[in-house]
């Protein structure tokens, strides 16, 4: 049986568009199974820093219509999102955008301990996104900047601080201080013991339960290339092995610390069978003694109940939520925001062209959504507030205008002051908004605060 030449070159083409397929499907295989989390978090700050570098080379053009401007914001949006993408009209097949990169990490973090931030500074990447998208709509500069200030905003929250562990961090502060900046093939050693010797041109990567907490290098000649991203707290030396110690020092001395007393501790024998826990111990002559652990578990249970009690992970009335602060440190809170945040802020904590806001329902379902704690609003303030001076104010002053931001938030006032330094209790509370506050403002869910 013979095929026309028109029909045999039809069948060739069709076979030849079989096997590219599946050539192309092998490839996709090949490319996901090299992708790892590093690389992909690498990868996506450096389109981070892109955006913020193509934002703010807008400020030194000078032209008098928008158009110029908004090239720099497309150039933005293109490094969030991909030249390729439909959010910025580009032609399907480009690389990927910083997007895309943090949802690959977002859907592949399990319970890894970075998950959280990874998944924080995504949000912050899409909110910069929507701004970007506004300030090419916008017909007049002003509009331009006012988009484009909050996308600046979003970008820097998103990329975060090498210093910073946690979700305030971003995802600079992931790669400083947890396993997501251990590149692969890297050598790993416990996290709680630091060595004295390493070998010659290596690196030796400190991590306990997914935080890194050292990288070790040779104290020899020659240069030792660090991580990317990643930031030094202190520096020692030890043998010749030069130990750089990461930001999550502090919290991985009580995990270091819990796992010395697991070890050392050991597990708790079971009863003997032949006891009765109601009945008393018979060797002892005691009816009440076999009570003892009944009255130690109603214990437990009432300790127990009273710590779901101050479980604030979920919106709820001021009743459920702990009084952080006295009402006079929200009043003389309110004069040192007026003073030093305001300008930035705004006077009733909407926000800015400069700054993001951090009053009313708008902040708390975002707070909500990064599951941030006060004590994680504490450490943000007290570390890098005020913007143009940071740590310029004093303990006490902190402490007042985190009590109004916490008053105007509609949290209860109470009897004890918001405390001048960190406490298990910020730590325990989250952000969120509160519901059915007296005076609340149904407008925008604010409290007013006496002046």
């Amino acid at each position: 049986m013979s095929f026309p030449r028109a029909a045999r070159r039809r069948i060739i083409a069709a076979a030849l568009a079989i096997l590219a397929c599946f050539a192309l499907t092998a490839l996709a295989r090949a490319a996901e199974q090299t992708r790892n989390p590093h690389q992909e978090a690498i990868k996506a700050l450096a389109d981070i820093d892109a955006a913020i570098a193509a934002l703010s080379s807008a400020s030194s053009v000078t032209a008098t219509n928008a158009e110029p401007y908004k090239q720099q914001a497309q150039r933005a949006a293109e490094a969030l999102a991909g030249p390729g993408s439909q959010a910025t009209g580009g032609e399907p097949g480009d690389r990927a955008g910083a997007i895309a990169h943090l949802s690959w990490l977002s859907a592949h973090a399990g319970e890894s301990v970075w998950g959280p931030a990874v998944q924080g500074a995504l949000v912050n990447l899409q909110v910069a996104q929507t701004h970007l998208s506004d300030s090419a709509k916008a017909d007049a500069l002003e509009e331009f900047w006012s988009a484009t200030s909050d996308a600046l905003q979003s970008l820097l929250v998103a990329a975060g601080r090498s210093s910073e562990p946690g979700v305030l961090g971003g995802l600079r502060g992931a790669l400083s201080t947890t396993d997501l900046g251990v590149p692969p093939g890297a050598r790993v050693m416990s996290g709680c013991a630091a060595p004295d010797q390493v070998p010659a041109q290596s690196q030796l990567y400190g991590v306990i339960k997914g935080y890194l907490t050292y990288v070790a290098v040779p104290r020899e000649e020659g240069t030792t290339r660090l991580p990317e991203a990643f930031g030094v707290r202190d520096v020692a030396v030890r043998g010749n092995a030069i130990i750089l110690h990461s930001a999550a020092v502090d919290p991985s001395g009580k995990l270091c610390a819990d796992a010395q007393t697991a070890v050392a501790t050991p597990a708790p024998k079971d009863p003997p069978k032949s006891a009765d826990a109601n009945s008393g111990d018979p060797k002892s002559g005691d009816p009440n003694s076999g009570n003892a652990n009944s009255a130690d578990a109603k214990s437990a249970d009432a300790a127990s109940a009273d710590a779901n009690s101050a479980d604030f992970k979920s919106g709820s009335t001021s009743g459920d939520v702990p009084a952080l602060y006295t009402e006079q440190q929200a009043e003389q809170g309110k004069a040192v925001f007026d003073s030093n945040c305001s300008s930035c802020h705004g006077n009733h904590l909407q926000g800015g062209a400069s700054a993001p806001p951090i009053g009313g329902a708008a902040f708390l379902r975002k707070a909500k959504m990064l599951e941030w704690k006060v004590a994680d609003m504490r450490n943000m303030v007290v570390s890098a507030m005020p913007a143009n001076n940071p740590g310029s104010l004093s303990p006490e002053q902190y402490a007042d205008v985190l009590a109004y931001v916490l008053a105007v938030n509609c949290y209860p006032a109470g009897s004890k002051p918001f405390p001048t330094s960190d406490a298990p209790a910020l730590d325990q509370t989250t952000l969120h908004q509160i519901q059915g506050a007296k005076g609340e403002d149904s407008t925008n869910h604010t409290c007013p605060v006496k002046e």
